[in-house]
């Protein structure tokens, strides 16, 4: 199975989710091998992101395919890899968050590893990933947003099982996302803003 997140999305904590509520595992993004190349236009994605690369037919086509794993990656939207996602038979969630948001947690990594981000430039990258993947028009992708994910789980984690097929368990109103590696501060002010 394949979750596209945008970077800074929470598509970590859900891909785990899903693992732990399907029973099957979980796989983050492949990192840069010697063979990867990089995506043209979104170099500082790139700089954070050792992920986000040019993928093939083979290998997105495979992990949507296979249902003992999930599959997570910032797949850039790219239009090589455009035309690939629309050739998948197999049904896959893209889960996008708000840009300002996510350069937010940006200026927190750079204050943090001082990586020294272009933020108009990687603003932009953001802001275009966004909109690619918001307006594509994929009959076996799913659109979900990191707002809903946060704010409303139980009732968007429901859908996103359907889509890939996996039962819903009795004890789903139990569950809820879980926490990985973020310190949090964007979580807590958007649900200090939906107050």
């Amino acid at each position: 199975m394949l979750l596209i997140g945008q970077p800074k999305s929470g598509s970590t904590a859900l891909m785990k989710t899903i693992a732990e509520i399907a029973k099957i595992q979980p796989i983050n993004g492949r990192n840069w091998t010697a063979q990867d190349v990089e995506c043209e236009g979104y170099k500082e994605t790139q700089k954070y992101h050792h992920t986000t690369v040019k993928r093939s037919k083979e290998f997105l086509i495979n992990h949507a395919a296979n249902r003992k794993s999930i599959y997570k990656e910032h797949i850039l939207p790219i239009e090589h890899h455009i035309n690939i996602l629309k050739k998948i038979e197999d049904n896959f969630v893209c889960l996008l968050r708000d840009p300002e948001e996510i350069l937010d947690c940006y200026r927190r990594i750079d204050s943090v590893l001082n990586i020294k981000f272009n933020f108009k430039k990687l603003y932009k990258e953001i802001e275009l990933y966004y909109n690619i993947y918001n307006n594509l028009n994929i009959q076996n992708m799913l659109i979900v947003t990191y707002k809903d994910i946060v704010l409303n789980f139980k009732e968007t984690i429901k859908p996103i099982l359907n889509h890939y097929g996996i039962a819903i368990p009795d004890d789903i109103d139990k569950w809820d996302l879980l926490k990985v590696n973020y310190t949090g501060v964007g979580l807590k002010r958007l649900k200090d803003a939906s107050k």
